[in-house]
């Protein structure tokens, strides 16, 4: 005697519901990323000028010194000149 067993599994528009949503999520993930990349870049390129800066350095210097550092990480979204900098302590 056979025994019927109920299958269980995925239909097709159940598959194409899942892969819609995944690849919805995987799109914004595109777009998004790139921008998350960049701010960390900036942050860590604003960092590393301020820490190896000499005694007092001006104003212009650190947007040099920034902006040699920001090409080589290939930041073209902000540039020395829009640096915004105050002395603190």
């Amino acid at each position: 005697m056979r025994s019927r067993h109920r299958q269980s599994g995925l239909t097709i528009v159940g598959f194409v519901f899942v892969a819609a949503v995944v690849l919805s999520i995987a799109m914004i993930g595109f777009r998004v990323l790139p921008s998350y990349i960049e701010y960390f870049s900036v942050e860590k390129t604003l960092r590393q000028t301020l820490t190896n800066a000499r005694d007092n350095p001006t104003l212009d210097q650190l947007r040099k010194e920034f902006d040699l550092k920001a090409s080589a990480d290939y930041i073209d979204s902000v540039r020395g000149r829009d640096l915004e900098l105050t002395r603190e302590g």
